[in-house]
Parts: C-alpha cells; sequence; structure tokens
C-alpha cells in the first residue's frame, strides 16, 4: 500500500527507499475478507482454500442456508445459489467469525 503522505512519499523516492506501508491481518480478518470476496464470485469459496478450522465453522454456520437452498455445495466450494444472491449480506455476515 502506498504511503499517504505525499511529502514521506516523495522523501522516500529521493532517499531510494520504496514508499509503502504493510498491513498485518489476523487469520479471522483473512477469513472474512475470503467470504465476503469469494461468494461473490460464481464459483464460491472454496473449502481447500480454508484452514481445518474455517473449514468446520463455514460449513457449521451454512448449514442454515443449505437447507433453504440459499447456499450450494458443490464438491469443493460453496456458493450461493440464485436466490442466495438476493439476501446475500446477510448470508456472508452469518458465515463470518466476528
Amino acid at each position: 500500500m502506498n504511503i499517504a503522505s505525499l511529502q514521506a512519499y516523495v522523501s522516500a523516492i529521493n532517499s531510494g527507499e520504496l514508499p509503502c506501508e504493510t498491513e498485518e491481518i489476523s487469520a479471522d480478518t483473512h477469513y472474512n475478507d475470503m467470504v465476503t470476496t469469494a461468494l461473490r464470485t460464481r464459483e464460491g469459496i472454496s473449502l481447500e482454500s480454508l484452514t481445518a478450522g474455517q473449514r468446520d465453522h463455514l460449513l457449521h454456520a451454512a448449514q442454515l442456508y443449505i437447507s433453504r437452498s440459499l447456499l450450494v455445495r458443490e464438491g469443493d466450494y460453496v456458493r450461493l445459489t440464485r436466490n442466495g444472491i438476493y439476501i446475500s449480506d446477510s448470508i456472508m455476515s452469518d458465515l463470518m467469525k466476528v
């Protein structure tokens, strides 16, 4: 991520440094980001991309929506159904780790 301060950015360039900042995120934040981005895709969330604990959490939280045909598990993926898209914000919220 670029440095927000223009002066600091120019100063870093002039010093031969890379003008960027890094951000450390927790495993839960990474999981939540994956839920909100992957469920917006046609494929959905790849269960292989999750840790065992994240996978267990997701599948447990998804059961209600799967039983209501708002989510579907197809092979190694969990994705929204056509009807699930209409309430996707609520579903994503319930699948997140808070």
